[in-house]
């Protein structure tokens, strides 16, 4: 693993399980920025023959966290039509650098999965649960932006390929999870 990746990977351990920690981060902000630029990622299910498409992940271009969507990058030609009816610019895409013009990130950067702590602001809810899409599969797994953060960054480091999510990760069909508590804000 090159240098950079692992730079960050330390900086994140650092933090531990203060998940509000990494957000205001500066010197992980400046770590993350060789692996700003790599396209987005796709998180898949790690159920035994599964493979699930669970989410599509990326490094967000203005902080140290992640942007994340369901659906992946989009064709040349929804590309196209959305310029012309909503007039965006070609260099651009919703006010995100062009590497990320294929790849449906409106209506939320964090669209990660379902969240978990709702009662914190949108911006500090760094706990999500995917669930599996495949029908025959449905599991569910607890993630944290800090654990998708690393995971992320040491698969760029490694070249071009998917993130299989580590099996730990699972949450029983009826297991809660507790909220975190009030983020400082």
């Amino acid at each position: 693993m090159d240098k950079a990746a692992q730079q960050v990977l330390a900086l994140l351990a650092r933090h531990g399980n203060d998940l509000q920690g990494v957000l205001g981060d500066g010197r992980l902000d400046e770590a993350l920025v060789p692996f700003r630029e790599d396209r987005p990622r796709l998180v898949r299910c790690p159920a035994p023959n599964c493979r699930g498409k669970l989410v599509y992940i990326a490094v967000d271009p203005h902080a140290p966290a992640l942007v994340g969507k369901s659906s992946g990058p989009v064709s040349d030609e929804l590309l196209a039509k959305r310029r012309r009816d909503f007039q965006l610019p070609a260099t651009r895409y919703d006010g995100l650098p062009t590497l990320y013009e294929h790849w449906s990130v409106t209506g939320g950067r964090r669209t990660i999965g379902m969240e978990v702590d709702t009662h914190l602001h949108p911006h500090h809810r760094l706990r999500w649960i995917l669930t599996c899409p495949r029908p025959k599969c449905g599991k569910r797994y607890l993630v944290t932006h800090t654990q998708l953060l690393a995971l992320l960054v040491a698969r760029i480091a490694q070249g071009p390929g998917e993130i299989m999510l580590p099996v730990g990760c699972d949450l029983g069909p009826d297991e809660t999870v507790r909220p975190l508590p009030n983020s400082v804000d």
